[in-house]
């Protein structure tokens, strides 16, 4: 057994062998630590090889690690201080692989330091939530991907959540996540009561690979954004019903309705609107507008009767729609100037021949 006056002898070599030699006898020492019979001993013990590992170059300090980071009998102190050491090379060994660290200090450490330390955290053999919480929140893709694949990884509701919104696209996370859903019931659930709505559309893949018995929430999910959807589209259907009525009834000029169609951006609706007031198929009329020739469109609001100005308004929400250039709005405006009504309404009875 080496004594702390042969340690101390030791710290004072150059030579790579002598400080090879230092951390067998750092490692022997703490061997013999737990036969002192007194913990005044024991930690005056700690407290100068603690001073000797701080004179130690880094190399020297990470090989200290490397043997003392599995030790049960490693003190507590000695632990949190390489845990903590400004070297990822010292402590990296420490938090990957001691039980001494309680979960406080890994989400100080976690907290307070960058990727290489919590990616050391991430590999531990059990982790729990308050950890994993700090983890998910602060780090990057690849300590992600490790996390997720780390079964003794334990993650809190919430954790589940932010795993979802800040990796939940990559690849390896959704691979790591599908694996331990189909075998842990408990990350499944907090997989299925993660997905929200937006979450649901973001991952799509994700969630549709998600095992049958995952699936009830997200299934719930999509049929209630399917009846939103639907409540939204008969809200639609029923708005430009009652447009074309006042239409119909003279209440509301047809150049008012299109305008404003127009400045909602509603092509399709101006399409809807305008076969049903010239009594064409809706696929003509709305094809017209969806078409990147403006022939047809300029034929259909020549026999609606608009003016130039409100022609203008549907051109510009075409060029929005389809993604035309803008000058192809003042190029739609003079075809229209260049059509009169009388042709217009005559290239409409044609169209109803079809």
């Amino acid at each position: 057994m080496q004594t702390l006056a042969s340690i101390k002898a030791l710290s004072l070599a150059a030579t790579p062998d002598d400080r090879r030699n230092l951390v067998l006898a750092i490692t022997q020492a703490f061997d013999a630590v737990q036969q002192m019979p007194s913990n005044d001993e024991n930690a005056l013990f700690c407290e100068v090889v603690g001073r000797i590992l701080d004179q130690l170059t880094e190399s020297v300090r990470a090989e200290v690690a490397e043997k003392l980071a599995p030790m049960e009998r490693t003190p507590d102190a000695l632990v949190y201080k390489m845990a903590n050491d400004d070297a990822i090379a010292v402590a990296g060994p420490v938090l990957e692989q001691s039980t001494k660290l309680t979960a406080a200090q890994l989400v100080e450490i976690a907290e307070n330091r960058d990727d290489s330390y919590r990616m050391a955290i991430a590999k531990r053999a059990s982790l729990p939530e308050a950890v994993t919480d700090v983890i998910v929140e602060k780090s990057g893709r690849e300590v992600l991907q490790a996390i997720s694949g780390n079964r003794g990884a334990v993650f809190s509701q919430s954790g589940v959540g932010v795993l979802l919104e800040r990796g939940g696209g990559d690849a390896t996370v959704q691979q790591n996540l599908l694996a331990r859903s189909r075998d842990d019931e408990s990350i499944a659930g907090k997989i299925r009561d993660a997905l929200t709505e937006g979450l649901s559309k973001k991952l799509g893949d994700f969630v549709s690979r998600l095992p049958a018995a995952e699936m009830d929430h997200a299934v719930e999910i999509a049929q209630q954004a399917y009846m939103a959807e639907k409540g939204a589209a008969r809200r639609t259907r029923m708005a430009r019903k009652l447009m074309l009525d006042r239409v119909n009834s003279g209440k509301m000029p047809v150049d008012q309705a299109i305008s404003q169609l127009s400045r909602e951006k509603r092509i399709d609706d101006i399409g809807w609107l305008a076969a049903q007031i010239l009594q064409v198929s809706e696929q003509i009329a709305k094809g017209a507008l969806a078409a990147p020739e403006v022939d047809t469109a300029v034929i259909i609001a020549r026999a609606l009767g608009l003016n130039e100005a409100t022609f203008r308004l549907v051109a510009m929400a075409r060029c929005r729609a389809l993604s035309l250039a803008d000058d192809t709005v003042d190029a739609a405006v003079r075809e229209f100037s260049a059509v009169s009504q009388m042709e217009a309404n005559r290239a409409i009875r044609l169209l109803k021949l079809r």
